[in-house]
C-alpha cells in the first residue's frame, strides 16, 4: 500500500518565507515554527474528521506520550462520554477524546511531536503521514 503523505510542503514553505520577511529570523527557525503550526492544523482537523487518530505529544514533565483519540461525535457517543464544560476551549490547547482513558483529554498545541496514523471515519483507509 502506498504511504500518503498527508502535509502540504508548499503551504508550509510559504508560512516559513512569510514568517521570515516578517520576523528577520533564520531559515531554520521560520521552517521550525511553520511546520508546528501546519502540524497542530492538521491535527485540529483531523481530529474532527477522522475516526481514530493517532499521534506523539510532550507531557509537561518533559516524556513524550502515545495517544489515540477523536472528536467525531458518533465515536465519542459510542463511550457514554460528552464534555463537562459549556464554554469554548481556549486556542492554546489542543482537546480530544481518548478512546483507550475513555475521557477527554487536552494539551498544549505546542507540544505536539508527530501525527503516527489515521484511520477515517468509513475505516476503508488507513493513512500514514511518513
Amino acid at each position: 500500500m502506498k504511504k500518503q503523505r498527508i502535509y502540504d510542503m508548499k503551504k508550509v514553505a510559504t508560512v516559513a518565507h512569510r514568517y521570515r520577511r516578517m520576523t528577520g529570523c533564520s531559515w531554520a527557525m521560520a521552517m521550525a515554527a511553520s511546520w508546528s503550526r501546519h502540524k497542530e492544523e492538521k491535527l485540529r482537523e483531523l481530529l474532527k474528521t477522522c475516526a481514530s487518530v493517532s499521534f506523539i505529544y510532550r507531557k509537561v514533565d518533559g516524556t513524550l506520550r502515545p495517544a489515540t483519540g477523536t472528536k467525531v461525535k458518533s465515536k465519542v457517543e459510542q463511550h457514554k462520554a460528552t464534555p463537562k464544560g459549556t464554554g469554548r476551549s481556549s486556542e492554546k490547547v489542543v482537546t480530544y477524546f481518548d478512546s483507550s482513558a475513555n475521557g477527554w483529554r487536552c494539551f498544549r498545541r505546542h507540544h505536539l511531536h508527530r501525527i503516527v496514523s489515521v484511520v477515517t471515519v468509513n475505516e476503508d483507509k488507513d493513512y500514514r503521514p511518513f
